[in-house]
């Protein structure tokens, strides 16, 4: 989190570092007000946030993400594509990304999905150059040795 405070409150701050086990990040009244996507993620599985990030947020994040992608080469297989950067753990290579990550909307809504101790594994970009065909839909859970279909794993 930048010190601007620019993201709402502090996800990965002092006071959320102190606060007792289980507590959660957003409240009560933000996971009230997010009622209706909280319920779209649960019955569609998906949910978008309209004007979630200001026009500026939106130019930092694709600054910063030509930054990484300057020193990131093609990925090496068809499924993946040949034509495709795939930069993975951009939170610990550009803090353009934090908006998406720390965004006070995104934290209510995972928590509610998820309940109190959440934890973001990885952030990723996917940026397509000319003559990439986009990827089919899937999931990403093709490394756990599970029957499909299954229920959600998180």
């Amino acid at each position: 989190m930048r010190a601007d405070g620019d993201y709402g409150r502090d996800p990965f701050g002092k006071a959320v570092q102190e606060a007792e086990y289980g507590d959660r990040i957003s409240t009560p009244e933000d996971r009230q007000r997010l009622a209706p996507q909280i319920r779209q993620l649960a019955e569609q599985g998906y949910v978008i946030i309209p004007n979630a990030l200001s026009p500026a947020q939106l130019d930092a994040i694709r600054a910063g993400l030509d930054d990484v992608n300057s020193g990131t080469g093609f990925a090496r297989s068809a499924f993946l594509g040949e034509k495709t950067q795939r930069p993975y753990g951009l939170l610990g290579k550009t803090d353009s990304v934090w908006p998406l990550a720390a965004h006070p909307d995104v934290v209510a809504i995972c928590e509610a999905h998820m309940e109190d101790q959440i934890q973001l594994s990885s952030l990723t970009a996917a940026t397509l150059h000319p003559g990439q065909l986009a990827q089919t839909l899937h999931r990403d859970d093709g490394f756990y040795n599970l029957p499909d279909p299954h229920g959600p794993l998180s």
